[in-house]
């Protein structure tokens, strides 16, 4: 089953795998939202107007070499690092019209000591970030061959476009891919 949403006020338009239009089990129906009115919204949304409005954020015990690291192997560029000798109190890298921010593990913000780091919860992560990619397997190959440690290899998804996961060599968990959920927005 296909989600497919047009306008972001739209319902929900949904259908199966053949295209065909799907039609909710008597349980499914009852999850659905209720949509009571067709009027738009008189909220105004909370978001602020500017170039992103999400931006992941990451600790890193050898910040200054995962920047590096980042950058050549995943494609980021530096916008800002803010560092005294080998801390990074704060860094920014971009990524098109995204970013991530990050600093070291160790640079004493009461922040920084709410995050675990992958090798203390057993290589696990509670989030990860998706990065939209133009050329997916270039990217994989770039990423390889910096030494990032392939996951989930390079594969066409059944929702459309291809994509992969990697560990940097920090263990933080990365996905990839050339589907761009904002495609049809532009369409």
């Amino acid at each position: 089953m296909a989600v497919v949403r047009g306008h972001k006020d739209a319902p929900l338009r949904r259908t199966s795998q053949e295209g065909k239009p799907w039609r909710p089990s008597p349980v499914e129906k009852a999850r659905l939202p209720v949509q009571t009115s067709t009027e738009a919204p008189t909220m105004t949304s909370p978001a602020k107007n500017t170039v992103t409005t999400v931006i992941p954020s990451l600790r890193y015990r050898d910040a200054h070499a995962m920047i590096d690291w980042l950058c050549k192997a995943f494609g980021f560029e530096k916008h800002a690092v803010y560092a005294d000798g080998n801390t990074v109190h704060h860094a920014q890298l971009t990524f098109g019209h995204g970013m991530i921010m990050l600093g070291s593990v160790d640079n004493g913000s009461a922040w920084g000591q709410r995050i675990a780091q992958p090798e203390e919860i057993g290589q696990r992560e509670t989030q990860a970030c998706y990065v939209v990619v133009a050329d997916c397997a270039a990217h994989y190959a770039q990423a390889k061959a910096a030494g990032a440690e392939i996951v989930d290899e390079l594969e066409t998804r059944d929702y459309g476009g291809s994509g992969y996961s990697a560990r940097d060599p920090e263990g933080h968990l990365w996905s990839f891919g050339d589907y761009d959920p904002w495609a049809e927005h532009r369409a």
